[in-house]
């Protein structure tokens, strides 16, 4: 399976994880202990200012509109950015109730497919919700996570309930739910590393694939390879608007690609001043996404567009992760989307 990609997702279940995960087990992100903290050498070197007006109790209520209804997606968005945001949630047993009724025989979720198979970063995203909530979902875990106890239980399982081509995106979940019920670093986790620092490790080149990657490997506990090539990719394919799309050459900037690139500048890179220039310049780019609309204020995937709850939740998560915008910088250390662990 060492060939295999991450699948694009258009969820916040997938790619928020990686906004808020720290280390979960005690990773090393780096030789420096003071990237490591988040600290930089020469701040007065880097441009930290961001245009952004936040207006917190307009993004609050934004949020919690985002609890009713049932897409699930958008309901553990809400919820997470909430936590950041140190907010209450509100009717929490109105909406896991639907979590309830939705949570299968093993104790997983199905993803969103069209084959409604598991996918285990869904499972991850949802039972780390009820962590946060202080709550428990009606079905326990525990079997489910017996079975992939060694790696070939894990290759199975992917290949059996999931895209056999998702290495990274299956094997994401699969480190965080173990660390979320066994709170210990997979007894796999060696193979995984291996795979990230073998030859073909081209995970490097792609921004929908490095956060992932280098985030898992922090939650495992694992010092993240190629450190040194990785920045020098994120940079050089940082667009002149200061965002990054998905893909190695796309020039389109997105928000939630953007905001995990800014994750992992913060968290691989703070104390090196181009990366920190590079991070900045990105979070300018993000706030150009904010927008208030009535009663209502959070962030468009599109300048000037529509509210969004997984595009605020994905702008949250870097600005408070980053200083700009107060929150609870802790939450990241939870792991999950609330995910954060990363």
């Amino acid at each position: 399976m060492a060939n295999m990609t991450l699948k694009k997702s258009t969820s916040a279940a997938v790619a928020a994880l990686l906004l808020v995960v720290g280390g979960c087990v005690g990773a090393e992100p780096s030789d420096d202990d003071d990237t490591a903290d988040g600290a930089v050498d020469d701040d007065d070197a880097v441009d930290t200012t961001v245009d952004l007006d936040l207006d917190r109790d307009r993004v609050v209520a934004f949020l919690g509109s985002g609890l009713t209804g049932f897409d699930p997606v958008v309901t553990e968005a809400a919820v997470a950015g909430l936590h950041l945001l140190e907010a209450p949630v509100p009717d929490v047993d109105d909406f896991l109730g639907n979590f309830d009724d939705a949570q299968r025989a093993d104790g997983t979720w199905a993803g969103i497919n069209e084959q409604d198979l598991h996918y285990a970063v869904f499972t991850m995203v949802f039972a780390l919700m009820y962590q946060r909530l202080d709550r428990s979902p009606p079905r326990s875990l525990d079997a489910w996570i017996e079975g992939i106890d060694t790696w070939p239980e894990v290759e199975e399982e992917m290949r059996t309930f999931e895209n056999p081509d998702n290495l990274w995106g299956g094997a994401l979940g699969y480190v965080m739910l173990w660390i979320a019920e066994r709170g210990t670093r997979p007894p796999w986790m060696d193979e995984l590393d291996a795979l990230a620092a073998a030859g073909e490790a081209e995970w490097i080149l792609y921004n929908h694939q490095r956060p992932r990657v280098a985030q898992m490997l922090m939650a495992g506990g694992s010092e993240v390879p190629l450190q040194a090539e990785m920045l020098a990719s994120i940079l050089d394919q940082q667009n002149p608007d200061g965002g990054w799309g998905s893909e190695e050459d796309e020039v389109v900037s997105l928000v939630d690609d953007t905001t995990q690139t800014l994750t992992v500048l913060e968290r691989l890179y703070a104390a090196d001043p181009g990366a920190r220039t590079a991070a900045f310049e990105g979070a300018r780019f993000v706030a150009t996404h904010y927008v208030e609309d009535g009663d209502y204020a959070g962030f468009a995937f599109e300048p000037g567009g529509d509210l969004d709850i997984d595009a605020t939740f994905f702008a949250l998560a870097a600005m408070v992760q980053m200083g700009v915008v107060d929150g609870d910088i802790g939450f990241r250390h939870a792991i999950g989307h609330g995910w954060s662990g990363l």
